[in-house]
């Protein structure tokens, strides 16, 4: 018979410590516990703050957008973020974001107005959040300037804090289809 089998399988695994580390090792759970406790509650307070300050960029994404104020816009972005909008055009950089969307805001969205309608956030690390809205769009027009329905669309928005202060690093815009369902709703 094999020596796991005669004590079993869960002595093979993980054999019990001699009585001399028995102490050391409750000490250790014990310390982990009340710190992970404690660190919980401090952690909590500064992702709720942090939830927040992510919160109120996404808000100012669409005041900004409202306001057709391109450098108030502009400045909620990382010097080095990426932008990619519902058709797919790439932009790199703060200056390039800040010079497209000036342009279409004398054109396309010039009376436009953006409603963000849910809004969802995650952090994978205290430095990097996750923002994802779902978003209306009125009063765009065409490039010959005919008005143009109500659009919906999804904003996914990559944060990064910096000295105490959030900054969209990467969006990706996505319009929905009307009447395309990838899945049963």
């Amino acid at each position: 018979m094999p020596v796991a089998a005669s004590r079993g399988l869960k002595a093979w695994i993980w054999p019990r410590p001699p009585e001399s580390t028995i102490w050391f090792a409750e000490f250790v759970v014990l310390g982990r516990l009340f710190f992970n406790v404690g660190s919980s509650t401090a952690g909590g307070s500064r992702m709720s703050a942090d939830s927040a300050a992510v919160t109120r960029i996404v808000e100012a994404f669409a005041e900004c957008w409202n306001r057709h104020d391109m450098n108030a816009f502009a400045e909620l972005f990382a010097p080095d973020a990426e932008f990619v909008n519902v058709v797919g055009l790439w932009w790199k950089g703060r200056a390039e974001i800040k010079a497209a969307h000036e342009f279409t805001h004398q054109t396309l969205f010039k009376n436009s107005r953006l409603t963000l309608v849910e809004l969802s956030t995650r952090f994978p690390t205290p430095q990097i959040a996750i923002a994802r809205c779902r978003w209306r769009l009125v009063g765009h027009v065409t490039p010959q300037g005919i008005p143009l329905p109500e659009r919906q669309g999804v904003l996914l928005n990559v944060l990064r804090q910096q000295d105490g202060k959030w900054f969209i690093i990467d969006s990706q815009n996505t319009d929905i289809i009307e009447g395309v369902a990838s899945r049963p709703q």
